[in-house]
């Protein structure tokens, strides 16, 4: 539709080419851009190009009927809401007129036209339209603020009650106006208890301080992480982390809303031995981190897709906008790793054998390793059931064959062993943190570089990595340990420099039979390790594109234009499996980069990369062979899908 200040497009449709002109002259003096046709066919054809703000329609037209055409109009969801003047002929009857309304025209007008009637009908008919959808679009716009305030009340609420954390509001004179479910849970008080009342949560030691921060805060000073002792109903105490603010509110005041992390267990960790103390802090400061985190990308990513359903693709901050939609994303899955490892994901529990597991993730680890690695299989025949999330235990798995492959770059060994194992007490003695009683183990053994005593220490620890600069995040090991722990289960690694290392993980037996299995629906991409060309101006992009690719196995050279794609290509041709371009890139562009390579290797396949249609590379690109698309924004999974559907497609 026009802008308020942008001239209304018109359709004209009639046959008679004298009445047309003279309909078209007249409207054009009135500051109408029209647009013209001769017959009904014509104008449903016009249609689909070009919508106009009001179709000015003759009765009878030589090939399909004023009457059926409006009809096409109305039924048409994409055309439904252009307003239709039907112009009858001169001997027109009421009849006629009732048929064209009762087929969606928004009005009729009788043969000979006054043509001040004409344009005053015109006028006040697209005044109409147009105060109709500024109404709509007010209605939608104030539906969906109050539904975002409903869905934020509904979240918050939902965030609070579910929350392990213990959070409660107290009002200006310091009683308890909220209480939730975490809270009776931490302090043994439940709600009705504490309703309307003063906190019973302060030992008697502590309530001048407590009374000293709690004005403070109301004051407008708020406090995180303060650390102190609180008292449970039994009268025990509790170490807890602090952080509190003050809020006011039209309906409930002022007063200071209150949040409590349980902290005792990890004060008697720091108890235990140095490496178990070091791994239980990470892991906490790594949830912390990843929680805080998550809250700024919920801005960051809210925002951004706010920001694009407003504009259109031709506002100048529309790709940069899409950008920090993109790398919020990407940001999104480093937080899920880190809460992976800090084990706070919800688990989707079944009752799992745990060979079908290995099974099953056979069709992609085969990828995953490479052919320089030999696989080698040992399954326990009755191995005990365990109750387990299959995608994280496939997680698991995976991360584990990634790290050997990677200690194995010239090649070796890998093999995946499940067993049966009873940890007695004695094992338990010598290994802080195990629980006696029956295991089911899975063990992932290479034959690679082996690790030193040092960095087996560290192994467990987010970000850390002994990959060169770039080439690894430190997350795969981590989330390991973390998925482990979340399921009760424990990880042990063995290594020696030079001769390999072994991850032994067990996890808890349960005297049940396994559930019936269920494929997995995880989104983890195949990768391989064919070699890549990736060719994109936009650092960003090509800096994604080759992490996602590197780290699914596959080596990737990399150009910024199709100039340096060239260069490269012309030198390394035979090597190259696949190249990857953007279609539009400074100098030399996708499309001339893709005619170098079909001169030279035929057969090679090659995938556009493009915001833009298929048209940026050629009306018929879309039919030539070896030639595929990947429509910008894509995620690491829809590449990675990509790439390996491609390649694979090139063997068949």
């Amino acid at each position: 539709m026009a802008s308020e200040t942008a001239p209304a497009i018109i359709l004209n449709v009639d046959d008679n080419e004298d009445v047309r002109s003279f309909r078209t002259l007249l409207l054009a003096r009135s500051g109408f851009e029209v647009v013209e046709a001769a017959t009904g066919g014509e104008a449903l054809s016009l249609l689909k190009r070009q919508e106009p703000e009001l179709v000015l329609l003759d009765v009878n037209l030589p090939d399909i009927s004023g009457i059926e055409v409006c009809r096409r109009i109305k039924s048409d969801s994409s055309t439904n809401s252009i307003p239709v003047l039907q112009i009858s002929a001169a001997h027109t009857t009421d009849f006629d007129r009732i048929r064209g309304l009762d087929n969606g025209a928004d009005n009729y007008l009788s043969s000979p036209v006054d043509p001040d009637v004409l344009i005053a009908t015109v006028k006040s008919m697209l005044r109409l339209r147009r105060t109709q959808t500024a109404l709509q679009r007010e209605i939608i716009e104030r539906e969906r603020s109050q539904q975002a305030l409903r869905t934020t009340h509904s979240l918050l609420r939902a965030i609070i009650e579910a929350s392990p954390l213990a959070i409660f509001a107290l009002s200006s004179s310091a009683v308890v106006t909220s209480w939730n479910p975490a809270a009776e849970r931490v302090f043994g008080w439940l709600q009705t208890e504490t309703l309307n009342n003063t906190l019973s949560i302060i030992p008697d030691d502590q309530k001048d301080n407590w009374s000293k921060l709690f004005t403070s805060v109301l004051w407008g000073e708020p406090i995180t992480g303060e650390e102190t002792v609180m008292k449970k109903a039994d009268g025990s105490l509790v170490d807890v982390s602090v952080s509190a603010a003050a809020f006011d509110s039209d309906s409930a005041g002022s007063g200071v809303i209150v949040i409590v992390e349980d902290i005792t267990h990890r004060n008697q960790l720091q108890a235990q031995l140095r490496q178990a103390q070091k791994m239980e802090s990470i892991g906490t400061l790594a949830g912390g981190i990843a929680h805080d985190f998550n809250n700024v990308l919920t801005g960051i990513i809210g925002f951004a897709d706010l920001l694009l359903s407003q504009i259109n693709a031709a506002d100048p901050f529309y790709n940069p906008i899409q950008q920090i939609r993109k790398l919020g994303d990407r940001a999104a899955t480093l937080t899920r790793q880190l809460l992976a490892f800090a084990r706070r994901q919800l688990l989707d529990f079944k009752n799992l054998n745990p060979n079908a597991i290995v099974t099953d993730s056979l069709k992609f680890l085969g990828r995953i390793i490479g052919e320089h690695i030999d696989l080698k299989i040992d399954l326990e025949e009755n191995i005990h059931t365990i109750h387990a999330d299959v995608a994280q235990i496939e997680q698991v798995l995976t991360n584990l064959c990634i790290n050997a492959r990677d200690a194995m770059p010239g090649g070796g060994r890998l093999t995946i062993e499940t067993r049966n194992t009873v940890l007695d007490e004695s094992y338990v003695s010598n290994h802080p943190g195990a629980k006696a009683g029956s295991y089911a183990m899975l063990c992932v053994t290479d034959t690679g570089l082996g690790m030193d005593k040092s960095t087996k220490e560290r192994i467990f620890e987010p970000f850390f990595t002994t990959k060169d600069f770039g080439k690894g995040t430190g997350l795969g090991l981590a989330m390991v340990y973390g998925i482990v722990k979340q399921h009760g289960g424990l990880i042990y690694v063995y290594s020696e420099i030079g001769k390999g290392t072994s991850f032994k993980v067990y996890l808890p037996a349960v005297e049940v039979p396994a559930d019936a299995v269920i494929p997995s629906k995880t989104d983890f991409p195949i990768g391989g390790t064919e070699t890549v060309l990736v060719a994109e101006d936009e650092n960003a992009v090509r800096e994604l594109v080759v992490a996602v690719l590197e780290s699914l196995g596959y080596k990737v050279l990399t150009a910024k234009n199709g100039a340096e794609a060239i260069q490269l290509f012309e030198g390394r041709a035979d090597e190259i499996d696949l190249v990857l371009s953007d279609t539009i890139m400074p100098k030399v562009g996708g499309k001339e980069l893709f005619d170098v390579v079909r001169r030279r290797k035929p057969d090679l396949r090659f995938v556009f990369m493009s915001g833009y249609n298929v048209d940026a590379v050629g009306e018929n690109a879309g039919a030539i062979a070896n030639v595929d698309f990947l429509q910008k924004p894509f995620s690491p999974v829809v590449l990675g899908r990509k790439v390996r559907e491609v390649l694979d497609n090139r063997k068949e």
